[in-house]
């Protein structure tokens, strides 16, 4: 785990294993909304600062098989899956 309390866009980038920032932020607010990935702290507005423990808190949570299908979710073909395996999460 980062030691930083807030991490930046590549160190998330990183921790979910993406091979880009360009890759992370194209997806961003999708996982935002159907993944509940964590947002990042609204204070600053140049550049994008999440909580690290957040985000260690979600990849813990969602497991290796939802990040496979968070980092997929522009593929048509797999919304109906992600839809049900979130909607499964709750439940």
């Amino acid at each position: 785990m980062n030691s930083r309390t807030f991490i930046g866009v590549r160190e998330v980038t990183d921790m979910l294993g993406y091979p880009g920032n360009e890759y992370f932020l194209r997806r961003r607010k999708r996982l935002e909304s159907e993944f509940a990935f964590p947002r990042p702290c609204p204070w600053e507005k140049k550049r994008l600062l999440y909580k690290a423990s957040e985000v260690t808190a979600w990849i813990e949570h969602a497991g290796s098989s939802m990040q496979e299908l968070a980092a997929n979710v522009d593929n048509p073909s797999l919304q109906e899956n992600i839809i049900m395996l979130a909607a499964a999460k709750v439940a």
